[in-house]
Parts: structure tokens; C-alpha cells; sequence
């Protein structure tokens, strides 16, 4: 058997390789990163927020997600995860920037993601800030999760600004215009403008 798969590998001449290693040299573009993940960016965090008891910043996130699938997680044997396909880029605590096509999100993100997906509205977009924080309770003691902060210039649908400033006592006439909301003509201004 061993024999049989040494005979099926291809032979390359000393100038193939050469060729290959001076390709791989003068490569231009960005190495997409495989896997993304916020905890991935900054190992430790949550085990350093249970024992610290304070809260700890690690990363932004852009997303512009197309899909997702299942997969075998490689921590937990049995258990699958959902591993999200796009565009993503992760600006970790320490001000490195990553990006890749597949990646992991937090709960926060992933829910709404999902949903997006299942419904066919897609691209889904997302901006975070994910911040480790500590949860202190009689029954589990000193534990941590992460908290995601929406950094999206104008987060919700227009729809969701007119109804918010016509229901009486969802969001007063004042903050609709904060978040852009002209009752005048029913638009969201965008937030670059």
C-alpha cells in the first residue's frame, strides 16, 4: 500500500521547484486567514476575565456574510459549529488586522446571521466590538462571556426608525433624530452624510 502511494506522486524536476519557490515569493496579495475567530484573536481572554474579574477588549469585526455551514468543531468531539462564508476583518486588541472569507462569530452576531440567511436577505452586514466580560453568580460562581457592542453607523431598518418614533414611548421624536429619522419624509439619512 505504501509503495502504491509513492508511485502516485507526481515528480518534479529541480526547476519546477525553483519555479514554485520564486512564485511563492513574489505573491502581492493578502494572506486570507483560515478560520477567523474573535476568541482565536486573543487566546485567554475569557480565562483571564474569570480571574480577574474585569472586563477585557478583543477585537472588532467587519462582516459581510454569504452563507454558512456545519462543521466538526476541533475542541469538542462530536459537537458542530457554525462556521460563517464571506468577507470578514478582525482588527485584534493589539491593532493587527486579518481577513478571510470563513469565520466564526459570536452568538450575538451569529443569531441575526442566521436568520438573514435562512430568509434570503444577503448579504448579511455586521460591525462589532466583542468585549470578554465577567458574570459573577451564587449558583456558577466566576464566569465570563463576551459582550458585542453594534458599531454600525445606523443600526435597524427604516421601517424600524418610523415605527420607533410613531409608537408613543419607544423613542421620542429627539433620539429618532439622533439616529438620522426624518418624520417629515419617513428617511433614514445615512450616517456618512
Amino acid at each position: 500500500m505504501k509503495n502504491q502511494a509513492q508511485a502516485q506522486l507526481p515528480t518534479l524536476s529541480e526547476a519546477d521547484v525553483q519555479r514554485a519557490i520564486a512564485r511563492t515569493r513574489d505573491i502581492k496579495g493578502k494572506r486570507l486567514e483560515p478560520n477567523l475567530s474573535f476568541g482565536r484573536l486573543f487566546p485567554g481572554a475569557i480565562d483571564w476575565v474569570k480571574a480577574n474579574r474585569e472586563a477585557l477588549y478583543c477585537c472588532e469585526m467587519l462582516c459581510m456574510v454569504s452563507g454558512s455551514a456545519e462543521v466538526e468543531s476541533t475542541l469538542e468531539r462530536g459537537k458542530m459549529n457554525t462556521l460563517f462564508l464571506g468577507e470578514f476583518v478582525l482588527k485584534s486588541h493589539d491593532g493587527q488586522t486579518y481577513a478571510g472569507n470563513e469565520c466564526f462569530l459570536p452568538a450575538r452576531l451569529e443569531k441575526p446571521a442566521l436568520a438573514a440567511i435562512a430568509a434570503g436577505h444577503l448579504p448579511y452586514m455586521g460591525a462589532a466590538a466583542i468585549v470578554a466580560v465577567p458574570i459573577i453568580s451564587k449558583r456558577f460562581g466566576a464566569t465570563a462571556t463576551y459582550d458585542v457592542y453594534d458599531l454600525r453607523p445606523s443600526s435597524g431598518s427604516p421601517e424600524l426608525h418610523r415605527l420607533a418614533s410613531e409608537v408613543p414611548g419607544i423613542m421620542p421624536l429627539r433620539e429618532a433624530a439622533q439616529v438620522g429619522y426624518d418624520p417629515a419624509t419617513g428617511e433614514v439619512a445615512d450616517a456618512a452624510e
